[in-house]
C-alpha cells in the first residue's frame, strides 16, 4: 500500500525532540497506522514547519510486524479474537507508536509486543468478572497473523477532560463507583498500580470507567512494564517494584483532593466572573 499524506491529521503522532540538558531541538519523529493495521515511522532532522508533506511521506517506513507486534494466537496466553468487523462504537487501543524509537535504540522494542500480550491477558481475565465501572472489552484485533490492537468501549473523555473543561460530576457518587472497582479488582487479586485522571473514563451517565491495565498485575508480583505515574503515586518512580493494593488507595485519596481542590477553583473563577456583573 502507497501512502499518501494529505494533512497533518492523518498522522497517529508527530512530536519535536529536544536534548533535556539543554533543551536544544534535536529532531522531528511522527508515526502513522495506517488502514491496513501497518505501523509506519519515521524522523527528520528539520523542525516541523520547514517538513512539507512530501517529505513527511517519504521518511515513513513500515515497521515490520514481528518487531512490536505479538502473533496470533498468542502461544503462552488464551485469548479471544474481537469481532471483524468490529461493534459500532469502540476504540482500538494499539502499542504506543511514540514509544518505538526509544525503545528501538534500547534494543526492546519487542517490549511493546509482550506489553500488549499482557494487558489483554488482563482484560480477557477480568471481562469474566464484569462490574459496571470496568471498561468493556471485545477480544483482540487481528491482521495478518499477528495481534494490532485491544478492542475496547469508547466512551466521551478521561476525568482529567472531563474536569478540565468544567462538566458537571458528582464527585461523592463518581469516587464511590471509582473505590468501588478497585476494590473489586483487589477481591480478585489485582491491584491497576497506574490509577490516575487519564485512566479513567467519564461516562455518558457521569460515571467512572476504568481504563489502561497495562500495569495492572496479581498481587505480589514484580512489576514488569508501569511502575505508576509521577505525581499519582507515593515517592518515586524507581521505589515502585511490587504490585500493591497500598498503590490504588494512595491513588484513590490523590484523586479526591484534586476533584475537590479543581471544584473549588471553578467555584473561585465563577464568584470572580459573577462580582464583576451588575444587575441590570
Amino acid at each position: 500500500m502507497t501512502l499518501r499524506i494529505t494533512n497533518w491529521e492523518d498522522l497517529t503522532f508527530i512530536s519535536e525532540e529536544v536534548d533535556p540538558d539543554s533543551n536544544e531541538f534535536q529532531y522531528t519523529s511522527f508515526g502513522l497506522i495506517d488502514d491496513t493495521d501497518t505501523f509506519h515511522y519515521g524522523q527528520l532532522n528539520n523542525p516541523k514547519t520547514s517538513i512539507s508533506l512530501e517529505n513527511l511521506t517519504a521518511a515513513l517506513n513500515p515497521i515490520p510486524d514481528n518487531t512490536i507486534l505479538p502473533p496470533w494466537p498468542p502461544s503462552e496466553a488464551n485469548l479471544r479474537k474481537a469481532p471483524d468487523p468490529p461493534p459500532a462504537n469502540v476504540h482500538i487501543k494499539r502499542p504506543t507508536l511514540e514509544l518505538y524509537s526509544m525503545l528501538k535504540k534500547m534494543g526492546i522494542e519487542k517490549q511493546m509486543s509482550s506489553a500488549l500480550v499482557a494487558e489483554a491477558q488482563v482484560l480477557e481475565e477480568l471481562s469474566q468478572h464484569p462490574h459496571p465501572n470496568l471498561i468493556r472489552y471485545h477480544g483482540c484485533r487481528v491482521a495478518r497473523g499477528h495481534i494490532t490492537g485491544l478492542v475496547l468501549d469508547r466512551h466521551p473523555h478521561d476525568l482529567q477532560i472531563h474536569v478540565k473543561h468544567g462538566y458537571e460530576l458528582d464527585k461523592a457518587l463518581f469516587m464511590a463507583a471509582l473505590e468501588s472497582v478497585i476494590l473489586h479488582l483487589h477481591g480478585l487479586g489485582w491491584a491497576h498500580n497506574d490509577l490516575t485522571p487519564t485512566n479513567v473514563l467519564v461516562s455518558e451517565a457521569g460515571m467512572p470507567v476504568l481504563i489502561d491495565f497495562s500495569g495492572c498485575q496479581k498481587l505480589g508480583t514484580k512489576l514488569v512494564h508501569i511502575r505508576g505515574t509521577k505525581g499519582w503515586i507515593e515517592g518515586e518512580v524507581g521505589d515502585h517494584n511490587t504490585s500493591e493494593a497500598g498503590h490504588d488507595t494512595f491513588a484513590l485519596g490523590k484523586i479526591r483532593v484534586w476533584l475537590e481542590d479543581a471544584g473549588l477553583r471553578q467555584e473561585m473563577m465563577m464568584k470572580i466572573f459573577y462580582k464583576g456583573i451588575k444587575p441590570v
